[in-house]
């Protein structure tokens, strides 16, 4: 019977507002959503690059040498799209598909790979 009885009770109050409250809740709202408006631009989403400046870029990322010198043959998603500047993983995708390999398992799984007719042109 407790149960029922608290289940059955009411937990939202009802409050009446006059026309002043109404209007002070109403310019609350659009103070919010002027301060997402000016949000810093890190917050914003970046303009999406071409498929081609992307492809350019990854080109450039696949040529660059580590602390030792040796190329970096080998790129996580995540390190792909933080260098990219963070465009969605589906454009990122995209580009891949048509020069790169992606390992699924073994020492490099998880990680892309150029196709071997784009390593010799970087």
């Amino acid at each position: 019977r407790r149960r029922a009885r608290d289940d059955n009770q009411k937990t939202r109050v009802t409050k009446e507002m006059d026309t002043w409250e109404a209007i002070r809740f109403q310019n609350k709202a659009r103070i919010v959503k002027i301060a997402e408006d000016n949000a810093p631009p890190e917050k914003k989403a970046r303009l999406a690059l071409g498929d081609e400046a992307m492809r350019e870029e990854i080109f450039q990322l696949f040529a660059r040498r580590d602390l030792e010198g040796a190329r970096i043959d080998y790129w996580r998603m995540v390190d792909l799209r933080k260098e990219l500047g963070n465009p969605s993983e589906a454009d990122v995708k995209r580009v891949l598909a048509n020069i790169c390999t992606f390992h699924r398992d073994g020492d490099h799984a998880r990680h892309y790979e150029l196709l071997p007719q784009f390593k010799s042109s970087t």
